[in-house]
């Protein structure tokens, strides 16, 4: 069915959604379908159904797709239309309760959690990681290093963080 919205956001915001859940090939689908998250059968192949639910639900231009427990997929029942910034502050911890930032930089202050993935990643996109993984441990230095190889540097980025949220839990 013709719909005429190849063009408009919420049609990308889907496609993104399809992507991420749906196609390894794409760069998140690690972080999505990798992790078993998908797409409801009533919005999978239905960009009308996804629409509807989208318009009675509070989109607008200005809002975000969010899904409410990070484990479960996308689906009228575990998504919501909340505004950027309210998403942006809402971040998850190694168990998926979600916390705040303010709550996280708090804990992190008391010296109850390490740096972020966020953190992680922007100071290796800085290229001032070298500098940084030494503060860690060194062996932990030496690993990352060594995971490199002749890696691309998303991939290589994907195995830091990887191994990053992996200290963490341990």
């Amino acid at each position: 069915m013709k719909h005429n919205m190849a063009h408009s956001r919420i049609y990308h915001i889907y496609q993104g959604v399809k992507q991420r859940c749906l196609n390894p090939k794409n760069p998140s689908y690690y972080l999505y379908g990798g992790r078993g998250i998908s797409i409801c059968a009533e919005w999978v192949d239905n960009f009308q159904a996804f629409y509807g639910w989208s318009m009675e639900n509070g989109y607008t231009d200005e809002m975000t797709l969010d899904r409410i427990d990070s484990e479960k997929d996308y689906s009228p029942r575990n998504c919501q239309w909340i505004s950027k910034s309210a998403n942006s502050a809402r971040v998850q911890d190694r168990n998926g309760t979600p916390e705040t930032i303010a709550a996280r930089k708090e804990l992190k202050a008391k010296g109850k959690i390490g740096k972020t993935s966020t953190e992680v990643k922007r100071r290796y996109n800085e290229k001032t990681y070298k500098r940084w993984f030494a503060d860690l441990r060194n062996e932990d230095f030496d690993r990352i290093e060594a995971l490199r190889g002749e890696q691309s540097r998303a991939a290589f980025l994907k195995k830091v963080v990887s191994l990053y949220e992996k200290n963490l839990a341990e």
